[in-house]
């Protein structure tokens, strides 16, 4: 689970957004719950930021450098899918790929599928 949630050197900033009280946002809650100590621990000078606001759809957000930022829709998804989500924008370095496990443009170097498809 920890080499998950070491993050690509290009990625600046990760932002969480999501409901404290809805059930949309009870995957991103406990998974932030669970996963934040170590994201933080393995990545200590990159800011993690969780904010909360009543009737938000979850979503996250990754600034990487120049100040490029990829948005991600977290609603309806399961915790493990959550995390093959959140493991493509963190391993991002700037180079877009196809991805065959989502079926469409991925952000990430190697996703969840562990497979790494160069453009």
């Amino acid at each position: 689970m920890s080499g998950k949630y070491v993050f690509s050197k290009a990625l600046k900033e990760l932002r969480f957004h999501h409901c404290q009280t809805s059930d949309h946002s009870n995957a991103i809650r406990s998974f932030l719950t669970r996963a934040y100590p170590t994201m933080k621990h393995h990545n200590p000078h990159t800011p993690i930021l969780i904010r909360e606001a009543m009737n938000i759809q979850p979503r996250v957000f990754a600034r990487y450098e120049f100040g490029k930022e990829k948005m991600a829709d977290l609603q309806g998804m399961w915790e493990r899918r959550l995390r093959e989500r959140l493991s493509c924008h963190v391993k991002w370095e700037g180079k877009r790929q196809d991805c065959s496990e989502h079926g469409q443009r991925c952000l990430a170097v190697s996703c969840g599928s562990g497979e790494k498809v160069e453009r």
